[in-house]
């Protein structure tokens, strides 16, 4: 904006006016972009995310069979718990038995799409949240005493289970001193 200054003021006037134009165009086409993303959340009930979760309207039994195999291995749902990843697959069962002979979800009766909508809610929140949690994080940390910086990288998970960790240590340090009288 500096180089701007030294035109009229009544070139300084438009081009300051073109470019907020230009800002709010650059706005409204990233809105759009992101609303024609496919994946967005909508009411059929697909996930954020097509990748990680179970739609309604794509084929059930390939869904399924590719989530499972991502939950099996590989780094994507590397922080599911144990007791997440066996609830997924309890209502994988339950989803095959409502689902039978039909392709996809959105095929079943009214009745049988209420219970298959409301384990599709449930395993995508569970992939969801795995998946938010698997994303692994670098930064670049300074050791107390040291001036030299490194690289540390861990998912999510492990971030905040090193967090609690610490803040549990400063707590127990803290209850120490106000039981011995030393603060």
């Amino acid at each position: 904006w500096r180089a701007l200054w030294c035109l009229p003021a009544h070139f300084r006037v438009s081009l300051s006016r073109n470019a907020m134009n230009l800002s709010r165009m650059a706005a409204l086409a990233l809105i759009a972009a992101a609303l024609a993303k496919p994946g967005i959340a909508t009411a059929a009930g697909q996930t954020a995310d097509p990748g990680t979760g179970l739609q309604m309207s794509q084929p059930y039994s390939a869904q399924r069979d590719s989530i499972l195999e991502r939950l099996a291995g590989g780094d994507e749902y590397s922080e599911i718990t144990d007791a997440d990843k066996e609830r997924v697959k309890t209502l994988f069962s339950q989803l095959d038995g409502l689902v039978g002979d039909a392709q996809r979800l959105d095929e079943l009766s009214v009745e049988a799409k209420v219970k298959a909508f409301n384990a599709q809610a449930e395993i995508n929140t569970l992939l969801t949240r795995a998946h938010a949690d698997s994303r692994e994080v670098c930064e670049r940390e300074q050791k107390v005493g040291s001036h030299r910086r490194t690289t540390v990288c861990m998912t999510v998970a492990a971030r905040r289970r090193h967090r609690e960790a610490a803040q549990d240590a400063m707590r127990k340090a803290d209850t120490r001193k106000l039981e011995s009288g030393h603060l």
